[in-house]
Order: C-alpha cells, then structure tokens, then sequence
C-alpha cells in the first residue's frame, strides 16, 4: 500500500534563516539557488519566489560593486509566505549602496518595501533590506 501525504511541509521562519558566501559575482547562482529553496519551503507561491530571486539579484550586485575582494555577503531570510524580509550585508564595502538607476528601480518594482544601511567605520558594512509579501496580501 502506497501512503500519501497531503499536508504541506510549510516552514514557518521563527528565527532568520541566515547564510553567507564570498563576495563575488560566481556565487549568485548560488544565492539565487538557496533563496528559492527558503522561498518554496517556506510556502511562497511561484510569482513571490521569482520576484525575491530577482530581488536577491539585484540587490547582491548593488552591493558586489563596492565590495572589498574577500569579503562575505550574509544573506538573512526572516518571515513566511505572508510576507518574507530579506537582509544582504556585504561584509567589507567601499562605498554605499547605489539607490538611483535601473538596478534600484528594478528592486523597487519587485518588492514591498526596500532601503539600505551601512555602519561607517572600518571596516564599513552595507545593508538592503526588502520585503516582499504575497500575492493575497498585496
């Protein structure tokens, strides 16, 4: 007899979900890959889990241009389907994040709300922060 479950294996984030890779160009395929992963287990629709993916994308290129060569991007996912926050911080940064030009406004269209932040000092940290709810809450 074959069994079948019919539940949904949701994950209901209590506490970020964080990971962290070197800060280079290389390793987005990466961080798309995970980000879709935590999307999907966490219960996003397919719509949401493509718009944090791009998401995640643009924001990691934003911030990879002022990167420091040997620096980390960490990567913190916290929410569920109902509406997930995203935080990139690149680790060692030479300049703030750029929030004119197409880039930003790509980030600007895919989620709910988005900003930076970065912590002046050496080394200098940058942030984005977006959150991105779902469809139904939209």
């Amino acid at each position: 007899m074959t069994q079948q479950h019919t539940g949904t294996a949701a994950m209901r984030v209590g506490s970020p979900v964080e990971f962290t890779v070197p800060a280079d160009a290389g390793h987005l395929p990466v961080v798309r890959a995970i980000a879709e992963a935590i999307c999907l287990t966490a219960g996003c629709d397919l719509d949401q889990t493509a718009d944090i993916k791009l998401a995640m994308d643009e924001a990691c290129c934003n911030l990879l241009a002022g990167a420091v060569h040997g620096s980390q991007l960490v990567c913190t996912f916290e929410g569920e389907a109902a509406a997930m926050r995203v935080a990139i911080t690149s680790t060692e940064a030479t300049t703030t994040p750029v929030t004119t030009g197409f880039g930003w406004f790509v980030l600007e269209s895919l989620t709910d709300s988005v900003g930076t932040a970065h912590s002046p000092g050496t080394p200098m940290t940058a942030t984005i922060t977006f959150t991105r709810a779902g469809d139904g809450d939209r």
